[in-house]
């Protein structure tokens, strides 16, 4: 870059005028963009810029650009620069027009801005000058003198840029000047030129700003304000803040509200004088702005604002009547602000109370039941101020100063109005919230102990009335406490016991219906505690009275039938006989007009015939008990089963009925009637209706369609036979296995629930119909559970149960699911069940250390991952397994094996898992059931054979059993018939394929061959075993251990069933079906063995243990064959199978010695030729023996029988003998041992 300038500026010495115009462009570029530059450089570049600017007979252009140039070095050298402009100024010499223009530039790019910074320092720092000091009032003079200057000759002409940095100046300047107070008139007049500067939304922040630095310092130096100038600040500000075409911005109305609270610490009597008369202008945005600002002076706590407690409550009480909604909600927000803040006082606060109540009835008014229709905006509204007011009402603190003689005891007139019910939870907590407050009090004797009574005239509500709304308000959905809010209602009244209050008490309860909705929980216990009431009042005229009126006009209850049916209920708790009378003159009376369509004739106000049904079952329901079978069959069953007939009959002719409502008001009145009856618990009562009843709610299910599912009268109908089933007589068990296979076969069929759901038009449909699917599932398995219970019988309890069975394997899976669903209903514990109730046997095994963890296992079988769902139910059959008795594991395996044949894959899976599992846990202690399960397994082969999945699942069970009991399982495996057929052959190898089992099976089937070969007689057991070794071998199984044994009794067997026949009865002990294009082989003894011989040789070979007979293939039908059979021993003796086995059996000593102790045997064969291989085999092993062995060796017996051999008739067998002689003595002699 210092090249390149450089460069520049020798052409700038050089190039003529038209070039100079690119060039200074060029260098004010190159100063702009440069952070450093040399000095000589800057020098050099200053004495150029300035001689060209001065220079007239260069162009405009160049000398301008000239003058840039030198401003710009200003900023790398600001002292130079400005030595050079000032050295072109003379005294009484007009200056050169462009050295003015440059001085101006750089006073506006500089000089202001560094002549600002030193008085800044100055100012900071004016103690650690030399220079003389200014004391704070000279100081104030020149800035005096500067703004007056700005304000008379600038702020009236210059330009809106200006104007702003003006109005930024003006509240510092204005607050530096208050501290004078010659100063200081002036300085409040020039505040009427900043409130006149709101004129444009962009600079009112600025204006607002100067204004607050202005209030700050008035308060600061105790400066006030002429009234005139803070009306106009007031007026100013609430603009700032209530601002309806364009709404103020944040930051200037934050602003504005600060200046609000200055004001309200330095003149709050004047400033709640200017909110109150504002107020009065009923001007929506004005009122919204004013009572923000009051919200936001409380918040902020200014303690001045404390003794005008009185004036913000008049200014509350002004807007009241403002029916605008966001005046209502700001109006709400202030009031709630003041309770928390104790800014409400006794003598005027209780409006403000009231006024919370009111808004949140004449919202809920204007939402329920609007004079117009709403629009969107006004039902958001509506619903905003409802809110806020219980908001209010809940955040309210009834202990603040002041609070509790606002509120005692005019709070208690909301109580009992229904408009106010919604506010009722937060009304009875502040009213508990006082009370507790006061007893306190009362242990402490240095404190008031009694409320402070509000003055003024003040209705309030009756003891009666507080009693009815506390008792109906405090309820809630749990039964238990509603029935001890009912019994403290019955000991109150008793302890009481004042006719005249209880008929009060009544009235008022009555008054009280239309404060809630018929489907509320609060409607339907005031019904309970109307009742109630009527049952301990002692005046039997008007409780008969009050039932008349009832049942003549119910529609003022509500819900009539619910109404007059819970009322009358409770009433009959001590008043039966009463409420019976009066019910039976009722319907004699109205009978004619009866109807089984309800209110036909009298527009719905009247009662059916099906609400008189079900009111006869609630009065029998609440009946004394001493007092109900006495009056049960001629007074209410019997009546019952009369209005059902009357319903049922159209012109006077029975019908099949199909009217929902009837059956569903005939089963509820049976089911309260059976309940009834069994809770009076007389074991000699019998009740004579049972047979019938149970006979009508049998009809009813058999009448529900099987493919739907739209009505609950199958639930209700399952209920009503439950209890009707555990009356006396007794059902037989004919009976009960009918009630039930019934109810199952109705409920259990019907399409799966999803399928049933779809039949709903709407979501509320839909959940309607799994409402009614799981109450229906749970009825039936209550029943089921019910009738087992009740039976003391565990056959009985077992024929009942076996009803599931045919769905518990269902191909259907849903009812395989329903059914056990119903089963687990049916085993889960009760502490209400007897016990010794026979459910015991299925139950018994149900507690468990593990039941927690099974139970939260059960949860993640939710999950739709279908590997998931396998693994956990792996993890659950492991916990269920150790549960199942042993004695039922062979049941349990049938099962099992039924549903590996007919369920579908993911549960053919998972019930496999369950069998492995089950016999991995029990395999241990199933000897004494092992035949029969085996004889199970072995059924289901041939269909479990067509699934590849269950049949491996099969395999793998048979596997499981024998690692507990192999010799039970081979021996059981070898009485199949030979040849063995495909699945005989199947199970063996799939016992050799399995790691852990294979090397025992091997071991057994050798010691079973040696038994069987002990006396040289080949039977049909050897023969099978053979047939089992080739079965095992073929698979790969190792032979190494074995491999000695195993070949010397293969080959013992073939010589002894060398030309044998099978026995005939061996050949078919079952009826067998072939494979297609499979014959029938003929079973050969002799070759069979030969088959297993050559198998393991096969075998044996793999594993390095031999090699191919110099035969070949050759010498297995050499070996087969009487004529020829000595000379296939030979070549298997012949083979260098010595050589190398016994090389590789130098390593197991213990092989050898096996091979020694068996050759033996055949030193006395028949056949020359099996002496003679006997022979070598044993000069072989001598000759491969440690010295350890060979001292071990019988050489006496050893010697003698070599020594017979040397005398054999052939002449191999002398040779081998004389080789095997020689072989012992030298290895005799290495030992130094003599013979």
């Amino acid at each position: 870059i210092l090249g390149d300038i450089n460069l520049t500026l020798g052409l700038l010495n050089k190039e003529d005028n038209i070039s100079k115009e690119d060039i200074y462009g060029h260098l004010t570029s190159i100063i702009q963009n440069t952070d450093i530059l040399d000095d000589a450089i800057v020098q050099r570049l200053i004495y150029y810029a300035s001689k060209d600017m001065r220079d007239d007979n260069i162009l405009r252009e160049i000398r301008m650009l000239a003058g840039e140039v030198l401003v710009s070095l200003a900023a790398h050298d600001f002292n130079s620069v400005m030595y050079e402009l000032q050295s072109n100024f003379r005294i009484l010499e007009l200056p050169n027009e462009f050295v003015v223009l440059a001085l101006a530039e750089l006073a506006t790019s500089y000089a202001l801005e560094k002549f600002s910074r030193a008085i800044y320092k100055y100012v900071n720092h004016w103690r650690d000058f030399p220079y003389p000091r200014l004391d704070a009032n000279r100081l104030s003079d020149k800035i005096f003198m500067l703004f007056r200057y700005i304000m008379d000759k600038w702020a009236s002409t210059t330009s809106p840029m200006q104007i702003l940095a003006i109005i930024k100046a003006h509240g510092p300047t204005v607050s530096l000047l208050l501290h004078r107070e010659d100063l200081c008139e002036y300085a409040l007049g020039q505040v009427p030129w900043l409130l006149n500067q709101y004129k444009d939304k962009e600079i009112d922040f600025d204006v607002t700003q100067s204004l607050r630095q202005i209030l700050t310092a008035a308060v600061l130096y105790g400066v006030s304000l002429p009234k005139a100038l803070r009306k106009a600040i007031f007026i100013s500000l609430l603009r700032q803040v209530c601002r309806v075409p364009e709404p103020p911005e944040k930051e200037n109305e934050i602003e504005a509200s600060n200046c609000f609270l200055i004001l309200a610490h330095s003149n709050p009597a004047d400033l709640m004088d200017f909110f109150d008369e504002q107020m009065r202008n009923n001007n929506e945005a004005i009122r919204m702005g004013i009572l923000t600002l009051l919200r936001s002076a409380i918040n902020a706590e200014e303690p001045k604002l404390r003794d005008h407690i009185t004036s913000i409550e008049k200014a509350v009480k002004v807007v009241m009547g403002d029916l605008s909604i966001k005046v209502r909600n700001s109006t709400l927000l202030l009031i709630q602000t003041m309770c928390e803040k104790c800014y409400i006082e006794a003598r005027e606060g209780w409006p403000l109370i009231d006024y919370i109540f009111t808004q949140f009835s004449v919202s809920s008014k204007n939402l329920e039941k609007p004079i117009k229709p709403n629009s969107q905006e006004t039902e958001k509204g509506e619903t905003s101020i409802r809110e806020i007011s219980l908001e209010v009402l809940k955040t309210l603190d009834p202990l603040v100063i002041g609070m509790p003689q606002v509120l005692w005891p005019r709070i208690l007139t909301f109580v009992v109005p229904a408009e106010y019910t919604g506010t009722l939870e937060y009304l009875f907590n502040i009213i508990r919230i006082l009370f507790m407050a006061e007893e306190r009090k009362k242990n402490n004797a240095k404190e008031s102990t009694a409320l402070v009574i509000s003055t003024g005239a003040v209705k309030l509500p009756s003891p009666q009335q507080l009693l009815a709304r506390l008792l109906v308000r405090k309820n809630t959905s749990i039964v238990l406490w509603e029935t001890m809010l009912l019994q403290l209602l019955k000991e109150s009244l008793w302890k009481i016991s004042d006719v005249s209050w209880t008929i009060q008490l009544s009235r008022d309860f009555n008054q009280q219906m239309d404060s809630y909705s018929n489907t509320s929980v609060e409607k339907k216990f005031l019904w309970k505690a109307l009742g109630t009431t009527l049952a301990s009042c002692q005046d039997v005229d008007f409780v008969s009275s009050q039932v008349k009126e009832f049942l003549a006009a119910p529609h003022h209850l509500g819900d009539q039938r619910q109404g007059i049916t819970s009322i009358l209920g409770h009433c009959a708790e001590k008043h039966f006989e009463v409420v019976l009378k009066v019910l039976k003159t009722f319907q004699d009376r109205e009978k004619f007009f009866m109807n089984r369509c309800k209110g036909i004739f009298s527009g719905k106000k009247s009662l059916s015939k099906t609400d008189v049904m079900v009111i006869y079952g609630a009065v029998a329901l609440h009946a004394p008990k001493n007092q109900l079978l006495t009056r049960l069959d001629q007074d209410i069953v019997s009546q019952v089963l009369f209005l059902y007939g009357q319903c049922s009959r159209v012109l006077g002719m029975s019908v099949v009925n199909k009217d929902m409502d009837l059956q569903m008001s005939f089963t509820r009145s049976i089911t309260e009637i059976g309940i009834a009856v069994q809770d009076v618990e007389d074991e000699k009562f019998k009740f004579s209706y049972k047979e019938v009843l149970l006979g009508y709610m049998l009809d009813f299910i058999r009448d529900e369609p099987l493919d739907s599912l739209a009505s609950p009268i199958r639930w209700k109908a399952l209920i009503a036979i439950r209890y009707l089933s555990k009356l006396k007589p007794q059902l037989s068990l004919n009976d009960h296995l009918n009630i039930l296979e019934e109810n199952i076969r109705r409920l259990l069929p019907l399409p799966p629930l999803e399928k049933l759901r779809n039949e709903g038009e709407t979501d509320k449909d839909k959940e309607h119909i799994q409402f009614l699917y799981e109450r229906s599932m749970d009825a039936l398995g209550k029943l089921l559970r019910t009738m087992m219970w009740d039976n003391m019988k565990a056959e009985d309890c077992q024929e009942m149960f076996n009803l599931l069975r045919m769905w518990l394997v269902s191909p259907k899976d849903w009812e395989r699911e329903r059914a056990f669903q119903i089963t687990a209903n049916v085993l889960t514990n009760d502490v209400v069940a007897a016990a010794s109730s026979a459910i015991g046997l299925f139950s018994i095994k149900g507690v468990h250390l593990e039941v927690e963890r099974l139970q939260d296992l059960q949860e993640g079988l939710q999950c739709d991952d279908v590997q998931v769902q396998i693994k956990i139910s792996s993890k659950i059959a492991k916990i269920v397994s150790k549960l199942i008795p042993s004695e039922e594991m062979l049941m349990f395996l049938e099962e099992t094996l039924d549903g590996l044949e007919s369920l579908n894959p993911p549960c053919t899976k998972a019930c496999g898992v369950w069998m492995i599992t089950a016999l991995k846990e029990q395999g241990a202690t199933l000897e004494d059931q092992l035949l029969e399960i085996l004889g199970v397994i072995y059924h289901h082969m041939p269909v479990l054979r067509q699934k590849e999945e269950s049949f491996q699942f099969m395999l793998e069970a048979i596997s499981q059993i024998a690692s507990f009991h192999m010799d039970a399982v081979v021996a059981n495996l070898l009485q199949k018939p030979l040849p063995f057929d495909r699945d005989t052959k199947t199970l063996w190898k799939s016992l050799a394929e399995n790691p852990a089992s294979s090397g025992k099976l091997l071991r057994a089937l050798v010691d079973k061959l040696e038994n069987e070969l002990e006396d040289d007689l080949a039977r049909i057991e050897a023969i099978s075993v053979a047939c089992a070794v080739h079965e095992v071998v073929s698979t790969g199984t190792p032979v190494a251990s074995l491999y000695p044994e195993l070949f010397a009794l293969l080959l013992k067997l073939v010589s002894c069933t060398l030309g044998q026949k099978m026995p005939t009865s061996t050949l078919s002990r079952r009826r067998r079906v072939m494979p297609q294009g499979e014959r029938q082989q003929t079973a050969d003894p002799c070759r069979l063995s030969t088959t297993a011989l050559k198998c393991v040789q096969a075998q044996a070979m793999r594993e390095g243990l031999t090699r191919e007979s110099d035969e070949g293939d050759n010498v297995w039908t050499l070996l087969s064959s009487p004529s020829t059979h000595h000379i296939g021993v030979c070549a298997l003796a012949s083979c260098p199978f010595c050589n190398t086995y016994l090389f590789q059996s130098k390593r197991n000593q213990e092989i050898l010695w096996i091979l020694h102790t068996h050759s033996f045997t055949f030193f006395s064969s028949s056949w020359e030729t099996i002496r003679s291989a006997a022979i070598k085999l044993t000069d072989a092993i001598v000759l491969n023996l440690t010295y350890q062995y060979v001292e071990l060796v019988d050489r006496e017996q050893l010697t003698t029988r070599l020594q017979a051999l040397r005398q054999d008739p052939c002449i191999s067998v002398q040779r081998a003998a004389e080789a095997a002689m020689q072989t012992l003595l030298r290895r005799c002699k290495d030992i130094s041992v003599r013979l």
